[in-house]
């Protein structure tokens, strides 16, 4: 999706995942303002989330862990903290806008959840609605 994207995988079983979901340059668009609010799409924080819980599982699995995962997503804004505006889709797949009834947060808590060693890929997709569902829930959606 044309988006910034880091994935660390550890030793230990820990697995960083970071995401740009703020912004797509298109051609010759502006960037956004110091004081314009970051857009955040609920599909690429679904999408995100889904990637992060499969990842972490099959890391999980190949190293054969035996303990429990918790598992925290967090969406922040870089430097200062500035309003985020959610983006979604009433339809599903057209395009995304921001709805009238949408809170813009300048903070979000972390979203948390855990994933045991010999979870099947069912609770892995459970685990992802869960993270993505606490995250855009305190958008008001």
């Amino acid at each position: 999706m044309n988006r910034e994207i880091i994935t660390e995988l550890h030793y230990d079983g820990t697995v960083v995942m970071a995401a740009n979901l703020s912004f797509i340059r298109e051609g010759d668009a502006e960037l956004p303002g110091k004081d314009d609010g970051l857009r955040v799409s609920e599909r690429l924080v679904t999408a995100c989330c889904y990637d992060f819980v499969a990842t972490a599982q099959e890391h999980q699995r190949k190293l054969r862990l035996d303990s429990s995962l918790q598992l925290t997503a967090l969406i922040i804004s870089p430097g200062k903290p500035r309003a985020m505006a959610p983006l979604t889709s009433t339809w599903g797949d057209g395009a995304e806008t921001e709805p009238p009834y949408a809170r813009r947060p300048h903070h979000l808590q972390p979203a948390h959840t855990v994933l045991s060693p010999a979870a099947a890929d069912e609770e892995g997709r459970s685990s992802a609605d869960e993270l993505c569902t606490d995250l855009m829930s305190q958008f008001g959606l």
